[in-house]
């Protein structure tokens, strides 16, 4: 586990609570962001999650760092939605421990770089928000005390549906030092080019070890910040610590056993349209295996290749496993 130690004051406010059974439906969020302490922005591509009750409309996912919180808005005269300036989000306390914690605000910023109401235009019927101001997400009760400023945002509509997610890859695999980990690719796109919802489309760690395949569980002894063990990890999912959002980097604790294996791959589950699809596992070398052509417990000794060679694992092409002809995609 990595930690540090952040001290703040906590809000005496309470966070938005949405009503009971609210509906809501995903809009993709694209804009600039500007990170506290950095000086040159970045791009800010994620997907928030809207709702309406009567004059009121809730959102959620604007804090990159805990997309769980809500804010809320009302209709006003003019037919717009306003959120109260810096309206209370929520507290975070990682891993629930009291080591860091963080109040987190949520408002727009003038050209004086004062604290001003959000105020988004949306049309239900068409599906489409808009807003042209400066947003932040604040570390503040009654200043600006930006965590991360996003401007340009860009809001678009996206449905649910049936897709295969595209091949996800092994970025970097990093076995030396204090700390080792690993670093994956996601996408978030399927492979006829659909925009995947993130609330549905999960990843998974696979190792092989002597010719067996196995997902491998991230466990609670071993991440702090866990409060049960993990083996699908959904892609929104992040401790800000040891496992980051998309599969970015996961820090790898196991030891003694990260020495055993032969290799490491990734796959990922997408359930859209009432259909889940998962894809081949991909290796670090990018070489696929489809876990359902290949026996995961089957002894070292039992695969050969078709020179008649025995091999310690089955990866892309045509075997002989357990007396058997299998194609491992």
């Amino acid at each position: 586990m990595l930690a540090f130690v952040v001290s703040v004051v906590c809000s005496a406010n309470s966070p938005v609570v949405i009503p009971e059974g609210l509906n809501t439906e995903t809009y993709g969020f694209k804009a600039t962001v500007l990170m506290n302490g950095d000086t040159k922005t970045s791009d800010f591509d994620t997907q928030l999650e809207v709702g309406f009750d009567g004059d009121d409309i809730y959102i959620q996912g604007f804090s990159i760092d805990t997309p769980e919180f809500w804010v809320k808005g009302s209709k006003n005269a003019d037919g717009n939605y306003v959120i109260p300036s810096n309206q209370y989000m929520g507290t975070w306390d990682v891993g629930g421990i009291g080591w860091y914690v963080m109040d987190y605000y949520f408002t727009a910023v003038d050209e004086q770089s004062q604290l001003a109401d959000v105020v988004f235009t949306v049309d239900t019927e068409n599906k489409t928000i808009s807003n042209n101001q400066t947003l932040v997400v604040n570390g503040a009760e009654n200043e600006v005390y930006p965590y991360y400023t996003l401007t340009d945002g860009i809001f678009h509509f996206i449905p649910e549906v049936a897709a295969m997610p595209a091949n996800p890859s092994v970025v970097d695999f990093v076995t030396t030092g204090d700390y080792p980990w690993v670093a994956f690719n996601i996408p978030t796109v399927g492979t006829n080019g659909e925009e995947l919802l993130m609330k549905r489309l999960s990843y998974q760690i696979w190792v092989e070890k002597e010719g067996e395949l196995s997902a491998l569980t991230l466990t609670k002894n071993l991440y702090d910040y866990l409060t049960e063990d993990m083996s699908v990890i959904p892609y929104s999912f992040s401790d800000m610590t040891d496992i980051l959002r998309g599969g970015e980097k996961v820090y790898l604790f196991q030891g003694k056993e990260l020495k055993t294996w032969n290799n490491i791959g990734v796959k990922c589950i997408y359930t859209g349209g009432g259909v889940t699809n998962e894809t081949p596992i991909v290796w670090e070398d990018g070489t696929t295996t489809g876990i359902s052509n290949v026996k995961t417990n089957v002894d070292k000794a039992a695969i050969y290749n078709m020179n008649g060679q025995r091999v310690h694992v089955a990866k892309k092409g045509l075997y002989i496993i357990n007396g058997r002809k299998v194609v491992v995609k």
